[in-house]
């Protein structure tokens, strides 16, 4: 612009912004072939130390799998077992065989799940959801419990009153 008494001057340019890259995780660090060297070392020390020739990767991989497969089955075993006893969701028929009438509170696990008006000669079906432990619990607060295995009676007192329960 001639003429206007302006001057513009411009200044020192501006740098960059500065950017560095990450660091590539799939490269291993120094620190971490270092650790590698001594583990494929002990691995050769070992098999020597044992008379046996060391082991190609391949072999490495397939011990690793068993090792893996071993502790993976172990822990499934654990839980199968557990499970097992852990009976799934269904009906039970409580009678009762002895015993004024009373309103009695049927329970699984201790959650209650229904009330029952029984006396001698009653029965009563009950949906349960899943769980072990029956508990029956008279109007007095006395209670009596046990496991509820699958296809098997149990026998129940509470007070003078007396149940057997079968699961369905």
């Amino acid at each position: 612009m001639e003429g206007s008494g302006f001057e513009a001057f411009r200044g020192p340019a501006r740098p960059g912004p500065s950017f560095e890259p990450p660091a590539d995780p799939a490269a291993p660090s120094i620190g971490g072939l270092s650790l590698v060297a001594q583990i494929l070392r002990g691995r050769e020390l070992a098999a020597a130390a044992a008379g046996l020739p060391p082991l190609d990767s391949e072999q490495v991989l397939d011990l690793q799998r068993t090792a893996g497969n071993l502790l993976t089955s172990g822990a499934l075993a654990r839980w199968v077992d557990a499970l097992d006893v852990y009976a799934l969701a269904g009906e039970v028929r409580i009678d009762c065989t002895a015993g004024a009438a009373a309103q009695y509170e049927i329970a699984l696990d201790d959650v209650p799940v229904a009330t029952a008006l029984m006396a001698e000669g009653d029965a009563v079906t009950v949906t349960l959801p899943p769980g072990i432990v029956l508990r029956i619990t008279a109007p007095d607060g006395t209670a009596a419990s046990g496991e509820l295995p699958a296809e098997m009676p149990i026998a129940l007192a509470v007070g003078a009153a007396r149940f057997v329960a079968l699961r369905l």
